[in-house]
């Protein structure tokens, strides 16, 4: 046997060793949250940048009404962010423009000069005159802003930092940071969605592993799901209620994912969510697979919302346990500075 195969086989057996290791102390320790959450929050460019505040909100509120929390590994996914390229001539430059699908000529023009580097921002961006946020889409300083507020970022040290090295999307920039979870169970938690009373996660988790065989995700209530029995009843002439639960809470089945606060198996998420094209890049979760669910549900009824296994908390409270920072709205806005 080559020495190359060796090698390769000695490290697969260590973190084969590793693995089991890990979990026999995890056995031995007992119940920890931190053994079965891992926090993974989700950013992009938006108007507010390079201000933290935005983030540093979100993460307050949860810190704040889900002190369990801390304890737990934290991922920042980031997306829309790739290294940098150094354009140091007109020609250079135009070439490099071509290669990226002929993006902002008129910005070529305007920032590339012979003998000069490039000020354009990172290659990951899409640039335009007006910014959408929303797809990805900012202008040369909206990009900028976004660079230092990633720097920003960094030096808060809130959590490990991943970095898409092109924009992706929500729905493959969370993917891309599933790949670095090794607990059973994600909470995700978008930067512009704040804790706004206490959440239960540990009894949330607990009832995800006492019923796995029908239960995979849980979202945190919000405005657009409180009193989701009435809205299902008038628009879609569909009956569903809360089933209650040994945790202190009922949960309520959704005829969509939603990609606002949840927590969610990470099986689910890699033999479900991420398999059989539910998810496009360059969309959120919820726009694909939310609307495949319902018009499943639609066809099939509600029999058919057993393979999607979702349900919404519903803890007798009729206010959203989370709600929605405008990251782009000027009163918000003038709040971050």
């Amino acid at each position: 046997m080559q020495p190359r195969y060796k090698l390769a086989g000695a490290a697969a057996a260590a973190a084969v060793a590793a693995l089991i290791l890990e979990r026999w102390r995890r056995k031995r320790r007992g119940w920890r949250l931190e053994d079965k959450v891992t926090v993974v929050l989700c950013t992009s460019p938006v108007k507010s940048n390079p201000s933290t505040k935005l983030i540093q909100e979100t993460h307050g509120s949860m810190c704040h009404y889900a002190p369990c929390l801390k304890a737990c590994r934290l991922i920042i996914c980031c997306d829309g962010a790739c290294p940098a390229s150094s354009v140091s001539s007109a020609w250079s430059f135009y070439v490099f423009v071509v290669a990226r699908g002929l993006l902002s000529m008129a910005s070529a023009v305007l920032y590339a000069r012979p003998g000069t580097p490039s000020t354009r921002p990172r290659a990951g961006y899409k640039t335009r005159d007006k910014p959408k946020y929303r797809s990805g889409q900012v202008t040369e300083e909206g990009g900028l802003a976004y660079e230092e507020f990633l720097q920003r970022l960094k030096k808060l040290n809130l959590g490990e930092i991943v970095r898409c090295q092109e924009r992706q999307g929500f729905g493959f920039a969370l993917k891309n940071a599933l790949t670095r979870v090794r607990t059973p169970y994600v909470i995700v938690v978008q930067h512009d969605r704040n804790f706004v009373r206490e959440a239960p996660i540990v009894d949330i988790v607990k009832c995800l592993e006492k019923n796995d065989a029908w239960l995979k995700y849980v979202l945190l209530p919000t405005t657009t799901v409180l009193n989701y029995p009435r809205y299902v009843q008038s628009k879609y002439q569909l009956r569903i209620a809360p089933q209650p639960t040994d945790f202190g809470f009922a949960l309520t089945p959704l005829l969509q994912w939603y990609d606002s606060t949840h927590i969610c198996s990470m099986r689910h998420y890699r033999d479900f969510v991420y398999r059989g094209g539910l998810v496009a890049r360059g969309g959120f979760v919820e726009d694909k697979l939310g609307q495949y669910q319902l018009k499943r549900i639609k066809e099939r009824g509600l029999s058919a919302h057993a393979e999607f296994a979702q349900y919404v908390l519903d803890d007798g409270v009729e206010k959203p346990m989370v709600s929605h920072l405008d990251g782009h709205d000027s009163r918000v806005l003038e709040k971050m500075r």
